[in-house]
């Protein structure tokens, strides 16, 4: 089936002129408008442009400075640790040290104290033994070793003098007094032989000897 299409034609009187719809005035603002903003959006795109450029280069200035800020403060943190080391090797060395000079203290009191009670201890225990008895004894054996070859002469303190036993007196010798002996001691004399017998006299210098120590002498081990 055919559809049939109409097509209703409208004739227009007259004849048409070249007239201009936009004069040209405008045309050329127009132009100039468009212009304008042409320039704008391209200073709007340099300034955009160039503010990127200043923040980009703001950032790396301040990671730069980030990063020298954290090598600076972990320069510092070195530093602080090496002092705290530095100090804490200086307070354990006073520590040792103070330590040292304690025990060193504490043995100068107790080797004092010890010596000293051992000076007192042997003093009172000389005070107790026979030196009489024992002086006696040696001398006879020595008259017995040395009476058929020269006379013999027994010299003693004063203060033993008075004590002297019988037997003593009753041996072959000379028996008399010296004032540069000490007490307790006796020296036996002839032309050939001297024998010193000074047991008591050296108890009593060794127990001043341990009196008398200094704490040097204590602490050194020679």
């Amino acid at each position: 089936m055919k559809r049939i299409t109409t097509l209703n034609i409208i004739r227009l009187g007259g004849r048409w002129s070249g007239a201009t719809v936009v004069p040209r005035a405008e045309m050329a603002k127009l132009a100039q408008a468009e212009e304008i903003i042409q320039d704008a959006r391209r200073r709007a795109a340099r300034y955009l442009q160039q503010a990127r450029a200043r923040n980009h280069a703001q950032r790396a200035r301040l990671r730069r400075r980030l990063a020298q800020a954290q090598r600076m403060h972990q320069k510092h943190c070195a530093r602080q640790l090496q002092q705290a080391k530095e100090q804490g090797t200086n307070a354990a060395l006073g520590w040792l040290i103070e330590q040292q000079h304690w025990e060193h203290q504490v043995y100068q009191r107790l080797t004092h104290q010890i010596a000293h009670g051992l000076a007192a201890r042997l003093s009172a225990i000389s005070q107790r033994i026979p030196w009489e008895q024992m002086l006696s004894e040696q001398l006879a054996s020595l008259c017995q070793e040395f009476h058929d070859t020269h006379p013999l002469t027994l010299k003693v303190a004063p203060a033993l003098f008075e004590r002297l036993p019988e037997e003593i007196l009753r041996l072959p010798l000379t028996v008399v007094r010296d004032g540069a002996l000490l007490a307790g001691d006796a020296c036996l004399e002839s032309p050939m032989v001297r024998i010193e017998l000074k047991l008591p006299g050296q108890i009593a210098q060794l127990c001043q000897a341990l009196s008398s120590l200094e704490w040097t002498q204590l602490y050194e081990p020679n």
